[in-house]
């Protein structure tokens, strides 16, 4: 006997089961579609990283489209020239002198018809210019197209280059967001204990009142910090455009610093992978100059070849009324009689052309190694300050603020002594990322002072950790018994959680993004 479930026969319960299951699918995707559609797989992302980035920009940036249009536009300028120029056709109606023989026929013919028989006459002319013009002007053509070729790879470098300081920069705002998280935690943890131990009874409103507005500002700072990055991202995101396989939904940029602390030569040099040599980085300014000075050259031979006379050939053929025909020519030349100023002033204006590049070459090469100096120099400050900050202030710093945290945590030390300390440490800190920043782009400066980029490179300065980082935005004397940087002030008394002038703030915190001052004893200066 079938089994039955409820009073109901097995067999016809399971149909019952799978119904009811079948309608609740339709159900759901009546009013909700994509329930029961299948996800499409999503693609694998592209993670891009710094020299990735860089080379990506140089060859497939939209600016790519500009260069290849210059090109073109040379290319087709070059192809038109060293051409002839059209001949001329002329076609005419004319009386010309009769033969003889007709004039003694027609003797007796009024008018003196007999003299002239009416004619048609076809003749065709073509100049050619003195030997040597078309080929000026072809190698005037060729220059051009040299120069415009030359100035796409300059421009290929320039992108690339550029490309390494967006990225830098990209990192750099995601170090300052990284660092001021991390304070963020501690400065929430150090409030909501200063809040504790104000509903004890312990500490006062006011130390609450700083810590809360501690946090606030970190957090404004953090919001800002995320929209800068975020601007540059999509910023970095168009030049990418044009590049295969890149999809800006699952693009993601690997904003890790670089090895930065190495001597290795080129680090930041690019490598388009072309058939040229490139053991040795290319000077774009001085190949410029050098196929400038061609193009310069040859222009003015153009010129000069131009001027010279042209001469003419022409072919007749005739035909009269009376079935006569006859055929000549006519050979014709410009007299230079007016030119003769202008060539005298070209062949001098190619010796001052000559003369100029050599004296732009030879001043060219003097800055070029001035900006080479200047850049060995100033990044080898750069990475002894980086050393100084990382070896001898930051650690006391830090120190100083978990002592200040201890020293608070017994109830005998300030409030504002912690809130001082970690914003010295934020300010320290964020002054590191910049200078580690300032440290990659004078290695990708030196790079580009080899290449020919020079002009950013001159009297660039160093960048400092001023005094103003070091004392919380104050200035002054530092006092021995103090932090490095702290500010002295006349009649302190150390704070306790328990002192009646523990509402009266000897040194107000801000951070290290806003134009804050350091309070005044009658209150929080914001």
């Amino acid at each position: 006997m079938e089994p039955k479930y409820l009073g109901i026969p097995r067999c016809l319960g399971l149909s019952l089961l799978f119904f009811a299951r079948l309608l609740g699918v339709i159900f759901l995707f009546a009013i909700n579609p994509g329930a029961v559609k299948a996800e499409a797989p999503k693609a694998p992302q592209k993670i891009i990283g710094l020299r990735e980035f860089a080379q990506m920009v140089a060859k497939s940036s939209p600016e790519v489209a500009i260069d290849t249009a210059n090109i073109n536009l040379a290319k087709e300028a070059e192809s038109r020239t060293g051409l002839l120029a059209d001949p001329a056709i002329a076609l005419s109606r004319e009386d010309v002198p009769a033969p003889e023989i007709l004039r003694e026929k027609n003797a007796m013919m009024p008018n003196n018809a007999a003299a002239t028989s009416p004619s048609w006459k076809l003749s065709i002319t073509q100049t050619f210019p003195w030997p040597g013009s078309l080929s000026a002007e072809e190698q005037m053509a060729t220059a051009n197209s040299g120069t415009v070729e030359v100035s796409n790879e300059a421009a290929k470098a320039e992108r690339y280059f550029s490309a390494l300081e967006l990225f830098v920069e990209m990192i750099r705002n995601q170090k300052l967001l990284e660092v001021q998280e991390s304070i963020l935690t501690e400065a929430n943890a150090f409030r909501d204990f200063v809040h504790e131990r104000y509903r004890q009874g312990i500490g006062s409103h006011l130390e609450y009142l700083q810590t809360h507005t501690e946090s606030a500002l970190i957090e404004t700072n953090i919001a800002t910090q995320e929209t800068n990055l975020e601007n540059l991202k999509e910023h970095a995101l168009i030049f990418l455009e044009g590049a295969n396989n890149i999809n800006p939904s699952n693009t993601i940029f690997s904003l890790q610093w670089p090895k930065y602390d190495d001597n290795s030569p080129n680090r930041f040099a690019p490598n388009f992978e072309e058939p040229r040599d490139h053991t040795s980085p290319i000077d774009y300014t001085l190949s410029l100059m050098k196929i400038s000075r061609d193009k310069d050259l040859a222009a003015k031979d153009a010129m000069l070849k131009r001027s010279l006379p042209g001469i003419s050939v022409t072919a007749m053929a005739m035909q009269s009324d009376t079935g006569m025909r006859g055929v000549g020519g006519m050979l014709g030349m410009a007299v230079p009689l007016y030119s003769m100023s202008e060539r005298r002033a070209l062949r001098s204006e190619i010796t001052h052309v000559k003369a100029k590049i050599d004296a732009d070459i030879s001043w060219y090469e003097k800055r070029k190694e001035l900006a080479l100096h200047q850049s060995e120099r100033r990044l080898d400050r750069i990475m002894k300050n980086l050393q100084s900050l990382e070896k001898d202030i930051l650690p006391k710093v830090r120190e100083h603020l978990e002592a200040s945290t201890v020293y608070y945590g017994e109830g005998k030390g300030s409030v504002y002594s912690i809130l001082d300390s970690r914003r010295k440490l934020l300010s320290l800190d964020i002054a590191k990322i910049n200078m580690i920043a300032a440290v990659i782009r004078a290695k990708i400066t030196i790079s580009r002072v080899e290449y020919g980029f020079i002009d950013a490179a001159i009297d660039s300065p160093v960048p400092e950790i001023s005094y103003a980082t070091m004392s919380g935005g104050g200035g002054g004397a530092m006092d021995s018994g103090q932090m490095p940087g702290a500010m002295p002030s006349k009649g302190n008394k150390k704070m306790s959680p328990n002192n009646n002038n523990a509402d009266r703030p000897q040194n107000v915190p801000s951070t290290p993004e806003m134009d804050a001052k350091p309070a005044s004893k009658s209150g929080m200066s914001m």
